[in-house]
């Protein structure tokens, strides 16, 4: 069954929680009278930000409507996503903790019997009203990954710090920067690690960032791949551009930007015309793919097997 839980917290120290919504009762089992929900929830790269994430439930009450900005504004919102158990191939080890952020757009709409409330997420990686004041003190001749280790301990004490980098990033002079947000770091040094590593097949630094943890690789320090199988695919993996390709899977929240991925044997490929399909020569995907791009889309009741899946934007390595 399709699952989703949402937590609505104060700021507060206590974190009082003020809002949940779920589908499944208190009891664990699968509640078939759960509000509807739609989901659009992505996670990408800090260097090329793709906008807010939205939550929006139906059916709930008028009061939440009208006081929807003065309840839930710049308020943390978690959102789990996923399956739960009950059909065959359902597989609910996948479900978890898709997106934690802070509500920066919450407002309501009723139309005829419909009601329903929207809220937009952004990740909590500061902003120009609420700086993280990232300060990075890379030093000649010292590695750019224990540099941004402790520039990144410093701005965000609560998160574990996890840098997979080439160890040929390294500076010939002082380089000291100052960041209010880590999308501003994120796209600094991007471009500053293209151009200390001239390869055209290297793709630069990038930052994401997950619910207790911090990310930052650069595709040249591989890990164990996560293992798709043939039934977690939702149509046809694609070719999208030259290197890059999408997948459609069965909603799930255990994959995240800079995972890898390794294919199911077989699984045969669709070209677009933008992915110059005069190249492709073979008709199944090999090796193991670096994910740029998860997002995660659905309704909770639409019938259609579409309805409830993550995409995935991943390149080969």
């Amino acid at each position: 069954m399709r699952y989703y839980k949402c937590t609505i917290t104060d700021t507060d120290a206590a974190a009082t929680v003020l809002r949940t919504w779920s589908s499944l009762t208190p009891q664990g089992t699968y509640n078939p009278g759960a509000l509807m929900v739609d989901v659009d929830i992505q996670r990408y790269g800090m260097s090329t930000p793709k906008g807010m994430s939205l939550f929006r439930i139906h059916g709930v009450s008028i009061e939440d409507i009208r006081q929807a900005q003065t309840n839930f504004y710049n308020k943390v919102i978690t959102i789990e996503l996923g399956m739960s158990a009950g059909l065959p191939l359902a597989n609910k080890d996948q479900a978890g903790l898709a997106i934690t952020g802070i509500i920066n757009q919450p407002f309501g709409n009723w139309q005829a019997t419909e009601q329903s409330m929207d809220f937009m997420i952004v990740a909590g990686a500061g902003s120009n009203s609420e700086p993280k004041n990232i300060s990075l003190q890379w030093l000649s001749g010292k590695k750019l990954s224990t540099a941004l280790f402790f520039s990144l301990q410093r701005a965000f004490p609560e998160k574990t710090i996890n840098i997979n980098i080439d160890d040929r990033l390294v500076c010939n002079y002082d380089n000291l920067g100052f960041y209010p947000t880590l999308t501003q770091l994120a796209q600094t040094l991007k471009s500053f690690s293209r151009s200390l590593i001239p390869d055209a097949n290297y793709s630069g630094v990038e930052i994401a960032m997950r619910e207790k943890e911090i990310v930052v690789y650069d595709g040249t320090v591989t890990k164990e791949p996560i293992q798709i199988k043939f039934t977690d695919l939702v149509g046809q993996p694609t070719w999208i551009e030259f290197a890059k390709v999408s997948v459609r899977l069965v909603m799930r929240s255990d994959i995240q930007t800079g995972d890898y991925i390794a294919m199911p044997a077989g699984a045969l490929s669709v070209t677009t015309a933008g992915s110059y399909s005069q190249y492709r020569n073979q008709v199944s995907f090999t090796g193991n793919m670096l994910v740029t791009d998860v997002r995660m889309v659905g309704n909770s009741r639409t019938r259609d097997a579409n309805g409830w899946v993550t995409i995935i934007e991943a390149v080969p390595v």
